[in-house]
């Protein structure tokens, strides 16, 4: 079939021919090709990123072992070279006449003039070991020491005693330098051999390295050390052989040879036959004890980044470092990278013309539909609008929204009204200019609190409006809501105001508590009455627990509580017999039992009475004590509210400092002691805070009013 035979329809028609019920399905192809689309995109992408990092691992992987091979073939050559060349030292070191001498020097603390050389060979019965002055045998010793260090290929060696001074040394050799002398003492410390760094001089590139001289008299193992030998070498032709370029060396790979010592890092490049440096390394000398591992690094001799590695050397601090530039190890993957991009870009424009194909066929009838969708979501936003509008409107309640500088940009016609203004009036307007100055500042405080906060602030403020005085409780949210706590540079959000009258609902409260204030006055005035020592202890107990809360820190309700709780904390005690209350003598067993009783009674009394606060719970524990000792629950530690420990500390306390008819009365002094020397049963941070309480103005005033 040929082109001219397939009738293709065109795309207006067929969109203005569709029916309603098609819409579905063509937005559902649409989200079918974009989805399609993108699936194959990340597809063809995630292959090129795949190709170009497995490329990427494969050269790092060549470079790293190539690096690797050749480090460690260097390292081979220079570590046979440098054992073979400081071995022949054994021959001296472990020499029994050259352990005896130095051991012998070691006894006689250097001193030459009366030391003597001893035999170590057995003698007969009754014959004198063989003894010869060390002085007779110094040119000897110089003579044996200047061959060994003529056929070893030395250039000079020195025998150092255990103060770091050279005491025998070759013929014609130069002052021992003060490094070597380090090197020395280093290796009877460490009793290893160690190693200087190479140097250049008039024989060529020289390195000192020390062997220590173990006692002749001693395991060569675990002897002591009695001097050091310290032996220089020419090192010019080992290093030349380690800097060699291996065969499989590519362009641009750099080989140095590291060294540590005098506490800075070194290199050595091929050719230089110098020391180059103090260089500075990421790594430290113990981390490269077992060499550097492959990774990319800035490189030893130049400032370009480079993967490199190091490669230890047995015996001294010394490495093969071998490098090469990341911009030669990855150039190889450029080419790379600009053909897989250019495949999936192929690949991606062809997806990406296929897709605006079809677009294009359906974007006149999805303008459409839009344009439709448009118009009704704007139809239901002015609904919903008008109908928020109402609500707002109809609710008593102020509802209002400040801008990020605090000015009204929204207020509902409650708020309006109860100003006497339009809302139209009120917008930009700002509480400094609405209400005094105080009450802006306060109001301020709180608005500052939400704005910084992910909670609702709620306070209550008196407010002056035309028609008077009203209170209103107000609460403030970040709008829109923080998700977390906004640090302090942050900009501040705007502000959600809901306020609300409760003038009438603060003045009822306030005519309950002053009724339930009058009514337990009414009963503590009967209390005092069938018992006179107890005129005024009540009041007293109340004045230094609310004291000792408001130190302690505790809430206002609290504070409140422990008012009513103490006022009331003797009411029982109006079922108590009168002759066991007013005993003038210490009350029996059965009597205490019965005189326990009063929290029972109170409990009957107090039962039914509404507070509002947890009056009758605190009353009920204020004679339970922390170690369980007290009643009428037996109640222990944490059991016992940190209201009733201070309703109990400030009883105690007052009763003691009160006259009863049994006993006499204490000093403050004295109760204080006796609360806080029985930290078992009161608390102690009531009592601690009780001490500062009634050495205040307020606690002497409470102490002064006792009648006695």
């Amino acid at each position: 079939m040929s082109s001219a035979d397939v009738k293709v329809p065109s795309p207006q028609s067929s969109l203005l021919t569709t029916p309603v019920g098609e819409k579905p399905k063509r937005g559902r192809l649409i989200l079918s090709g974009i989805a399609t689309v993108i699936l194959v995109s990340v597809l063809i992408l995630a292959v090129a990123w795949f190709t170009v990092t497995e490329r990427h691992e494969a050269l790092l992987n060549e470079t790293e072992q190539r690096l690797t091979l050749a480090a460690e073939g260097r390292a081979e050559v220079l570590s046979t070279w440098l054992q073979a060349t400081v071995g022949h030292s054994s021959r001296v070191a472990e020499s029994d006449f050259f352990r005896i001498f130095a051991t012998e020097l070691a006894t006689a603390d250097g001193d030459l003039s009366g030391a003597t050389l001893r035999s170590d060979l057995p003698l007969e019965e009754g014959e004198d070991p063989i003894a010869v002055p060390l002085l007779e045998q110094l040119p000897m010793l110089e003579r044996i020491l200047t061959d060994f260090t003529v056929s070893a290929g030395f250039e000079s060696g020195y025998f150092v005693n255990l103060n770091g001074e050279p005491f025998l040394a070759t013929a014609a050799s130069m002052p021992l330098s003060e490094s070597a002398k380090a090197l020395a003492t280093q290796a009877v410390e460490t009793r290893k051999r160690t190693y200087g760094l190479p140097y250049s001089a008039p024989a060529g590139l020289l390195m000192d390295f020390a062997v220590p001289i173990i006692s002749s008299q001693a395991d060569p193992q675990t002897g002591d050390v009695v001097a050091s030998l310290v032996l220089t070498i020419p090192v010019a032709a080992g290093f030349a052989k380690a800097l060699e370029p291996p065969p499989l060396a590519q362009p641009g790979e750099r080989q140095v040879i590291l060294l540590s010592g005098e506490g800075a890092f070194f290199s050595m490049a091929p050719g230089a036959f110098e020391l180059s440096g103090p260089i500075s390394l990421t790594s430290s000398l113990p981390d490269l004890a077992r060499g550097l591992s492959f990774a990319q690094r800035s490189g030893v001799t130049t400032d370009e980044d480079v993967y490199s590695l190091a490669v230890p050397i047995e015996g001294p601090s010394w490495w093969i470092h071998r490098e090469h530039p990341v911009r030669l190890v990855l150039a190889p993957l450029s080419d790379y990278k600009l053909a897989a991009l250019g495949i999936a870009f192929l690949l991606l424009s062809v997806i990406a013309g296929l897709f605006v194909a079809l677009w294009w066929r359906v974007t006149s009838y999805h303008n459409k539909a839009l344009a439709q969708q448009y118009q009704d979501l704007a139809a239901r936003i002015d609904a919903q609008k008008r109908f928020l509008d109402s609500i707002t409107a109809s609710v008593g309640e102020w509802i209002a929204l400040k801008d990020t500088k605090g000015a009204y940009r929204f207020v509902n016609q409650a708020f309006a009204d109860a100003l006497g203004m339009d809302a139209s009036e009120l917008l930009g307007q700002t509480d400094y200019s609405l209400f005094p100055a105080a009450t802006a500042e306060r109001l301020l405080i709180s608005d500052q609190r939400a704005q910084f906060s992910s909670r609702v602030i709620t306070v209550s403020e008196d407010l002056s409006l035309p028609a008077g005085k009203r209170t209103f409780q107000i609460s403030k949210i970040a709008y829109p809501p923080q998700e977390d706590e906004r640090g302090e540079d942050a900009p501040p959000p705007e502000l959600l105001m809901v306020a609300r009258d409760v003038t009438e609902i603060v003045a009822a409260e306030k005519r309950r508590e002053a009724a339930i204030r009058q009514m337990v006055t009414v009963l503590v005035r009967s209390i005092e009455l069938r018992d006179p020592y107890l005129a005024g202890h009540s009041r007293r107990v109340a004045g230094f627990a609310t004291a000792v809360a408001e130190h302690m820190g505790l809430p206002e309700i609290d504070q409140v509580t422990l008012e009513i709780a103490a006022n009331l904390s003797q009411i029982g005690k109006l079922k108590v017999p009168r002759a066991v209350l007013t005993k003038p003598a210490r009350l029996s067993e059965d009597e205490i039992s019965e005189m326990n009783r009063h929290l029972d009674y109170a409990a009957d009394v107090l039962r039914d009475i509404d507070f509002g606060l947890p009056v009758l719970e605190t009353l009920m524990q204020m004679h339970e004590r922390l170690d369980g000792s007290g009643y009428p629950n037996g109640l222990k530690q944490d059991e016992i509210s940190p209201r009733a420990r201070i309703l109990a500390v400030c009883d105690v306390f007052c009763a003691r400092i009160e006259p009863r008819g049994y006993r006499s009365v204490i000093s403050t002094e004295e109760a204080l002691s006796i609360l806080a020397s029985n930290a078992g049963r009161y608390d102690s941070t009531v009592v601690k805070s009780l001490k500062s309480v009634a050495y205040s103005v307020k606690g002497e005033k409470l102490t002064a009013e006792l009648c006695f």
